[in-house]
C-alpha cells in the first residue's frame, strides 16, 4: 500500500509501520492514483486547502481532517484504474461498522472505563473550544480529537466510525471496545440532539458540550450480578456450541462461558507437523480466537488429557480419573456460577470423551449446590452454587421443557445469521479445517435442546419468562481483592490491567488464559509510543529480543512505568543478543545453567509477599519440574535485589539469583531465570501459583509485611 498525505499529528506511522507522502494538490493525487499499481491508503488532507476531484470527493473542506482513514480498493477494468464497485464499498463499510458487543454485554470494569474515557474526551473537546474562544485558535483543532465535530453553522455531527480520529480510538484498549464506545457515544448523542435548543449557535458551543457531557454522566454502570450466566460444555476445542452461545448472548444479553475437558492435543493437525502437547497449545489459541468471534466472556479448561478417539466411556473415565474429574467440574460450576448449562454432546454421541464429560457434568450439577460435598472448596471461599437448568442438543423436542433456537435468525448489529457467525467462529479452528455447521442445524436451521436437569419448576414454554426472574435467585458476593482462578488450587488478583510482551511462543498467553486473567498483548511499536501507564503489571516473556538494536526510548519508558508504580516481570533473556531487558539496577545474565530439574531448591525469604499472596508457596511447589531449573542465572547483580530462592548448581554451588525482586520508585521489578515456561506448558500447579503471585505483587508490595 502507498501511504499518502500524512501529517505529523497522526499516529498512522506507528499503526502501519510505513512511510508516506505529503500531497498538497489534487493534480498530484490524481497522477499517483492513475499510475499506481498498488492500492492507495489515503490518511488525511494536508493543511492548506481542500481536495475535491472526481473520485476523491470524500474529504471535508477542513484543513484539519487529521486521523481520517480512507481505504480505496483499486481494480483494473478495461485498462483503466477504477475505484471498487458500490457493492464492494458497501461490504467494506459494513465490515468497518461491525459491532461484536454492545455496551451492556461488557464487564462492569470495561463499561466503567469506557464511560471515563468518553468523559475525558469531552473534557478535552471543551478545553480546545475554550482556547478557540479565548485565543482564536486551538492546537490540535477540536475536529481531530473526537467523533463529535462542528459542521456548517457549527451544528454538531457525528463522524462514521471509519472516519473517527485515531487518537480517539487509541483511548480504548482494543478496536472492539472502541467500536462499542463509539456506538454508545452515538446513541446518547442522537437522544440528546432533539432536546438541545441552541445547537447551531457558535456562542453556545461550550455550553452545549457541557450539556452533552451531563448526558454521558447519566450512563448507569449496573452490577454484573444482574446478568444471567450461560456455560457451554465441550470435550475438545471445536466442540463448542456456537449457535447456543450466540443465541443466549444476542437474544438475552447473557454472559457466556465455555468449559473444555481437554485442549485437543490428541487430535489431528491438518495444517502442520505439530502433534500432542504442541498441538494442544495451537488448539488452545484457536479456541480463544473462536470464543472471541462468538463474544464469549471467558474460556476455562479442566486440563484433562485428550488421548484420541475411543468408544468405551469407562476407558475415558479411567484415563481421566472419575473422582478428580468430577471434583474439578464441581469446582468450575462453583467458580463460574452458571444459571444455565448447555452442550452439543448427547447420549447418541459415540465419542467416549464426549460421553464421559457429559456423564460427570450431570452428576456435578447435583453436587455443586450441596455444601456437604467438597467442603474444602468452601473453606477456600468457593461457596456452593446450584445451576438451574441443564440442556443438551436433541434430534427432536420430546416435550415442552426444551428450547428451540432458530439458527437462521439475523443478528441485526452484524447483519448476519446465527449460523453464519457460528460458521466464521468455527473456521478459527484452522488445525482441524473446520467451517461448516449446516448439517448440525438441519435444513430449516432449527436446533432443539432437551432439558435434562432442572432445580426449578418448568411452568413456562418460553425461555425468556424464565430468564426474566433468574437473577433474583443470586446471592450477594463479598467483594475481595483475590478470587479463585481457572486453575484449581490457584488464586489470582482481581481487576488488574495486564500487558504481555511475548513473541514466537504462546506459553504465557495460554497461562494467563488458564488463570482467567484479562490482558492485552503489547507490540514493539506500542512500547515506543503507547500509554504504558494503562497497565498495572507488564510481563516480558522468555527470550524477548528486539528486532533492532536496543532502543533507549523504550528503556526510559520502562523506567518511568516502574518508577510511577508499575509492576514489571521479566523472564530470562537470551544470552549474547540485544534483549528487551531494562533493569533498575545492574544485573548480568550469562550462560550459567542448572540442567538438573531435580536440583534442590530452597525458599530463602518465606515471609516475602511473593510466597504468600494470594497463594501460599513452599519448597514442595518447586518439585516435579521438567528438563532443567534454568540456563542463564546472573553472577553479578546489585545489592538492591532481594534473593528469594537458592538452588544448587552442577558444581554444588548455591545460586541465589534465580528469582530476584527489587523496589524502584513506587513500583516493583521482578527478574527470574528459572525455566517457568516449560513448567507452565506442563500446567505445573506450583509454577502457576508463583506466576499468579508475581502478577498480584502490584497490589501488595507496599503493604506491611504480616509474616
Amino acid at each position: 500500500r502507498l501511504i499518502m498525505d500524512i501529517s505529523e499529528e497522526t499516529e498512522a506511522f506507528n499503526k502501519y509501520n510505513l512511510g508516506g507522502l505529503h500531497v498538497r494538490s489534487s493534480c498530484l493525487i490524481e497522477k499517483i492514483q492513475k499510475n499506481a499499481k498498488i492500492p492507495l491508503f489515503i490518511i488525511n488532507q494536508h493543511e492548506g486547502g481542500f481536495i475535491s476531484s472526481s473520485g476523491l470527493n470524500i474529504f471535508s473542506k477542513s484543513a484539519y481532517s487529521i486521523g481520517k482513514e480512507f481505504e480505496r480498493l483499486i481494480i483494473k477494468d478495461k485498462g483503466k484504474l477504477l475505484f471498487s464497485s458500490k457493492e464492494k464499498k458497501k461490504k467494506h463499510s459494513q465490515k468497518q461498522n461491525k459491532v461484536l458487543l454492545s455496551f451492556d454485554q461488557l464487564k462492569k470494569e470495561e463499561r466503567k472505563n469506557i464511560k471515563l474515557s468518553l468523559l475525558a474526551s469531552l473534557d478535552e473537546l471543551i478545553a480546545l473550544r475554550s482556547d478557540i474562544k479565548q485565543k482564536g485558535y486551538a492546537i490540535p483543532h477540536p475536529n481531530v480529537v473526537s467523533p463529535l465535530i462542528s459542521g456548517n453553522g457549527d451544528k454538531f455531527i457525528i463522524k462514521p466510525f471509519q472516519e473517527v480520529p485515531i487518537v480517539w480510538v487509541k483511548r480504548f484498549s482494543e478496536e472492539e471496545i472502541a467500536r462499542c464506545a463509539y456506538s454508545l457515544f452515538k446513541k446518547v448523542f442522537e437522544a440528546w440532539v432533539p432536546n438541545c435548543k441552541c445547537i447551531s449557535s457558535r456562542e453556545n458551543i461550550i455550553l452545549n458540550l457541557k450539556s452533552f457531557k451531563k448526558e454521558i454522566e447519566k450512563i448507569e454502570i449496573k452490577d454484573d450480578k444482574s446478568k444471567v450466566r450461560i456455560l457451554c460444555l465441550a470435550a475438545h476445542p471445536d466442540d463448542e456450541d456456537g449457535q447456543a452461545l450466540l443465541y443466549f448472548k444476542k437474544a438475552f444479553n447473557c454472559f457466556t462461558y465455555i468449559l473444555l475437558a481437554t485442549r485437543g492435543q490428541g487430535g489431528e493437525n491438518l495444517i502442520g507437523p505439530y502433534l500432542d502437547e504442541e498441538l494442544g497449545i495451537i488448539r488452545t489459541k484457536e479456541m480463544e480466537q473462536a470464543a472471541s468471534a462468538l463474544g464469549v466472556n471467558k474460556v476455562y479448561y479442566l486440563g484433562k488429557k485428550d488421548f484420541g478417539y475411543c468408544l468405551d466411556i469407562d476407558e475415558a473415565l479411567d484415563e481421566w480419573g472419575r473422582q478428580d474429574t468430577l471434583k474439578k467440574i464441581v469446582y468450575f460450576f462453583r467458580l463460574i456460577k452458571p444459571h444455565i448449562i448447555v452442550t452439543k454432546h448427547n447420549p447418541d454421541d459415540g465419542h467416549c470423551q464426549h460421553q464421559a464429560f457429559l456423564s460427570l457434568a450431570k452428576k456435578a450439577f447435583d453436587l455443586s449446590g450441596n455444601s456437604k460435598f467438597y467442603p474444602e472448596m468452601i473453606r477456600e471461599g468457593l461457596l456452593a452454587w446450584q445451576p438451574l437448568k441443564f440442556y443438551q442438543r436433541a434430534a427432536v423436542a420430546e416435550n415442552n421443557d426444551g428450547v428451540l433456537i432458530d439458527a437462521n435468525k439475523i443478528i441485526s448489529s452484524e447483519n448476519k445469521t446465527i449460523n453464519q457467525i457460528a460458521r466464521e467462529a468455527l473456521e478459527e479452528h484452522h488445525s482441524q479445517i473446520q467451517g461448516s455447521c449446516g448439517k448440525e442445524c438441519g435444513r430449516t436451521g432449527k436446533i432443539f435442546y432437551q432439558l435434562v436437569k432442572s432445580k426449578t419448576p418448568v411452568n413456562n414454554k418460553k425461555l425468556n419468562h424464565f430468564l426474566d426472574g433468574v437473577s433474583l435467585r443470586e446471592g450477594i458476593e463479598e467483594e475481595k481483592e483475590f478470587t479463585l482462578s481457572g486453575m484449581p488450587g490457584v488464586k489470582i488478583a482481581k481487576n488488574l490491567k495486564i500487558g504481555l510482551i511475548e513473541k514466537n511462543s504462546n506459553t504465557l498467553f495460554i497461562a494467563l488464559k488458564a488463570l482467567g486473567h484479562d490482558f492485552k498483548k503489547i507490540e514493539e511499536n506500542f512500547l515506543k509510543e503507547g500509554k504504558l501507564s494503562e497497565f498495572d503489571t507488564i510481563i516480558v516473556g522468555q527470550r524477548i529480543n528486539l528486532s533492532s538494536p536496543l532502543d533507549k526510548k523504550i528503556y526510559e519508558r520502562f523506567s518511568e512505568f516502574v518508577k510511577n508504580g508499575g509492576n514489571l516481570i521479566v523472564f530470562t533473556v537470551e544470552y549474547g543478543r540485544p534483549a528487551l531487558n531494562w533493569q533498575p539496577y545492574p544485573l548480568d545474565s550469562p550462560f550459567n545453567p542448572i540442567d538438573n530439574e531435580k536440583s534442590p531448591l530452597t525458599i530463602l525469604a518465606p515471609g516475602h509477599t511473593l510466597f504468600n499472596y494470594p497463594n501460599k508457596i513452599n519448597n514442595e511447589d518447586f518439585k516435579g519440574w521438567v528438563q532443567e531449573r534454568g540456563l542463564s542465572f546472573p553472577r553479578d547483580y546489585s545489592e538492591e535485589y532481594i534473593e528469594l530462592t537458592s538452588c544448587l548448581s552442577p558444581k554444588r554451588n548455591s545460586i541465589k539469583s534465580g528469582y530476584l525482586a527489587a523496589d524502584y520508585g513506587r513500583g516493583s521489578y521482578i527478574y527470574t531465570s528459572y525455566s517457568w515456561h516449560r513448567q507452565l506448558r506442563e500446567f505445573h500447579l506450583g509454577a502457576y501459583k508463583s506466576f499468579a503471585n508475581m502478577i498480584a505483587y502490584k497490589l501488595l508490595k507496599n503493604a506491611e509485611n504480616k509474616f
